[in-house]
């Protein structure tokens, strides 16, 4: 191959086309451990540094086409019997789950294996309603998680693992999905082989509640709404496992659960079992706030005149210190912190810092005169188009200074006066 010997390149030259290429991967090897060997191995070519360009493709393309072979390896018909008997289901790729028929031909599935139609919801906003898929289908997902744990846990082997998986599965999606279950596990042993190997090395502990946040995060992106009847995106929802992408901090061990939860879904039925499982109502908090990514930035006295506004005035004798920042847009401001320090207040008073947002609430917060003092706004989080700021060292004070050290505020989404800055 040209390029293969190139000097002071590293890794893999890339080939001119991935036309043609069938990912027969997963089916080298019926030892579970030989197959996390290879499913580790294999997945290395999916990182774009692991490739050179030599051939016509880029690195970039090399790494999807290989991610792409190892995502659909286990999507390829397999003409032999099912080694447990029975009926045989595959999960294709697009996440939909097919049985064969006796022509030899992939179907829906049928008799007892059919699987429903994904039922509306009612009540809530259609984000609301997304939201809510989103959590329980990450329940669901946790819990039979959990399951597969314990049953390793118990030391059961992977035949009483299986049962005890397809009996979960009963409770929690419908009985449809038993057969599937059953024929997926067994038809694909090795996939199963390895997702119950695997746990000998990351185990329930790791599925933390910020690791169920999320992933209800990925599942809500991943989601649409069509008249309450919420469905996942399977090619969405692979992609952003495989991307490992998430708005929390999560662990290297944890994003191994990304690989297990991808196994799991081909053993249980897929997009199908995905969506079932998002149409369940065990969880009934719609708050999904939590997904939007938090921006944090910080003025100091340097650098407040940048963007905010100061005003001074007086009113009957009595002198006021206004500043005020207007948004580029609406924002969700999720805190309000700043520092101020004012030297004299009137006798027998405190001075008053009035936070005021701009539909026209406020809070009252006492200072303490000659010394730093940290003050919060009040009644976060709340969507502001800007904010307002003032401060009365009491009556009949007419001269004085005030010093303000810094202010930092938090929201969700962009950040809309640029990098975060924040330093605590």
């Amino acid at each position: 191959m040209i390029g293969k010997n190139a000097p002071g390149l590293k890794g893999f030259p890339t080939p001119n086309t991935a036309t043609g290429i069938a990912g027969y991967l997963l089916f080298l090897f019926d030892d579970k451990e030989w197959a996390q060997y290879l499913l580790g191995a294999a997945k290395v070519l999916g990182e774009v540094y692991n490739w050179y360009e030599a051939g016509d493709m880029s690195p970039e393309e090399a790494a999807e086409a290989f991610r792409v072979v190892v995502q659909d390896a286990p999507y390829n018909l397999r003409t032999c019997p099912n080694p447990a008997g029975g009926r045989i289901f595959r999960v294709n790729s697009l996440g939909k789950v097919q049985e064969l028929s006796d022509a030899g031909e992939w179907t829906d599935p049928t008799g007892d294996a059919t699987i429903p139609p994904v039922p509306e919801r009612e009540g809530g906003t259609p984000d609301d309603q997304i939201c809510l898929a989103a959590k329980n289908a990450t329940n669901v997902l946790q819990l039979l998680y959990e399951n597969l744990t314990d049953s390793f846990n118990e030391h059961l082997d992977e035949a009483e693992a299986a049962t005890a998986l397809t009996l979960t599965i009963i409770g929690l999606i419908g009985a449809e999905f038993a057969p599937i279950t059953f024929a997926l596990v067994t038809f694909f042993s090795v996939v199963f082989s390895v997702l119950y190997g695997v746990l000998e090395f990351v185990g329930a502990d790791l599925w933390d509640e910020t690791f169920t946040k999320a992933l209800a995060c990925i599942l809500k992106d991943c989601a649409s709404n069509d008249g309450g009847v919420v469905t996942f995106d399977w090619d969405c929802f692979q992609n952003a496992l495989a991307a490992q992408t998430s708005v929390f901090d999560l662990t290297f061990e944890q994003l191994r659960l990304f690989g297990q939860i991808e196994y799991l879904l081909l053993v249980t039925g897929g997009v199908d079992a995905l969506n079932a499982a998002g149409a369940t109502t065990a969880i009934t908090d719609d708050d999904c706030s939590f997904c939007e990514a938090e921006w944090c930035y910080e003025w100091t006295d340097a650098t407040l005149s940048d963007d905010w506004v100061f005003d001074f005035s007086s009113f009957n004798g009595n002198w006021f210190v206004d500043l005020h920042v207007d948004f580029p847009a609406t924002i969700r401001i999720t805190e309000a912190t700043m520092c101020v320090r004012v030297d004299t207040v009137a006798s027998g008073q405190e001075a008053q810092w009035w936070s005021v947002n701009y539909s026209g609430e406020f809070n009252g917060l006492p200072l303490s005169a000659g010394s730093d003092n940290e003050i919060e706004l009040g009644g976060v989080p709340r969507d502001l188009p800007g904010l307002a700021i003032s401060c009365a060292p009491g009556a009949g004070i007419t001269t004085g200074s005030i010093t303000v050290y810094y202010v930092r505020l938090r929201g969700e989404g962009d950040n809309p006066f640029g990098d975060d800055n924040c330093t605590m």
